[in-house]
């Protein structure tokens, strides 16, 4: 239904009129990773590898001016923003970025940020909370016994998978973190098996780890910004000021690995509040981030930017009318008729 109200926009000239109605303000696309394994697991966390190249070719061949972040910012706030102007954001540092990603954007001389949590780049670990999340969509077991590290002395011995995955989900991740990190990765393999799962081939696909630092420094080499995302990839509203170490630490890991200054944010999985805009001041952040559906102008404030996120399941023309400014138009008429 939703792609034939955006066919019919598009038919009817809405979203041309939208591009011209909108043209003033910055489009930011957000990004994540990149899934190559067996089968498909996320939307807005994971692409395929030919999703991601097919919309970026689309996007060069648009006439959307696609700048880096840095430009755009100083442009939208000096008043010289190039109309529609386009920013590509990679959230995370996934593996995938590099290995998928990087290439097309270095083939087809894009511009695009990458936003790099440092914690997992250290430890070299696989994203054990995606990992439980996969494991628990496809599994075809409706019940797994969970192994003796798991059992933390509830008097459980089994996980229930039929009823709801997302609870079984949030009850292992819990379960997996609360253990020492050298004693997660066998856990995590121990689950996998008792799911009749092949975990050792997706772990050394290298599918759920962030790059290293050698990656880091050669993605950056060849023309990528890179930018900074906390380095444990865990912020809270209750204690606003943990912000502050997070981004001294993620830029310590950082320095020395790239070439350009670090001096853009990313908040992890969106969280933010103004009671943290003294710390972006405080270590000369000029901008940061959110997950937040919408376009940016002027009046935006640099460290609330809305953004655009695609994903696997997203289709081109929803890209095409939230870029066209077509869904952000709808969204204000929609939040004016509520407000009355």
């Amino acid at each position: 239904m939703r792609t034939t109200v955006f066919l019919v926009a598009k038919i009817l000239g809405l979203l041309a009129l939208s591009r011209v109605l909108t043209r003033r303000k910055l489009r930011i696309l957000g990004y994540h990773g990149i899934w190559w394994s067996d089968g498909h697991f996320g939307n807005r966390i994971f692409m395929k590898p030919e999703t991601f190249k097919s919309r970026m070719a689309w996007l060069s061949r648009s006439r959307f001016p696609v700048l880096g972040l840095d430009e755009a910012v100083e442009k939208l706030y000096d008043g010289s923003l190039p109309d529609c102007a386009v920013v590509v954001t990679i959230d995370d540092g996934w593996y995938g970025t590099y290995k998928h990603m990087v290439p097309v954007l270095s083939e087809l001389e894009m511009p695009a940020t990458v936003y790099i949590t440092t914690a997992a780049v250290d430890s070299q670990l696989p994203h054990f909370e995606i990992a439980v999340q996969h494991m628990c969509n496809i599994a075809k077991r409706s019940e797994i016994v969970l192994p003796a590290s798991l059992r933390n002395g509830d008097g459980r011995d089994t996980v229930d998978l039929a009823h709801d995955k997302d609870a079984a989900a949030q009850d292992l991740i819990g379960r997996i973190m609360a253990l020492p990190e050298q004693q997660r990765l066998e856990a995590c393999r121990e689950l996998y098996d008792g799911a009749g799962l092949d975990f050792t081939t997706l772990h050394d696909s290298r599918q759920l780890h962030n790059m290293t630092y050698g990656e880091i420094t050669d993605m950056s080499e060849r023309g990528i910004d890179v930018q900074l995302h906390t380095h444990n990839h865990d912020l809270t509203l209750e204690e606003p000021e943990r912000i502050d170490a997070e981004i001294s630490l993620n830029r310590d890991r950082l320095e020395g690995n790239v070439k350009g200054p670090l001096n853009h944010f990313c908040y992890p999985s969106g969280v933010h509040s103004s009671s943290m805009y003294r710390f972006m001041e405080k270590h000369g952040v000029k901008s940061s981030t959110t997950v937040e559906a919408g376009l940016n102008d002027s009046n935006t404030h640099r460290y609330s930017l809305s953004r655009i996120l695609d994903g696997q399941y997203v289709s081109q023309l929803e890209i095409e009318a939230e870029l066209s400014g077509f869904l952000e138009l709808k969204r204000n008429l929609v939040s004016a008729l509520r407000s009355r």
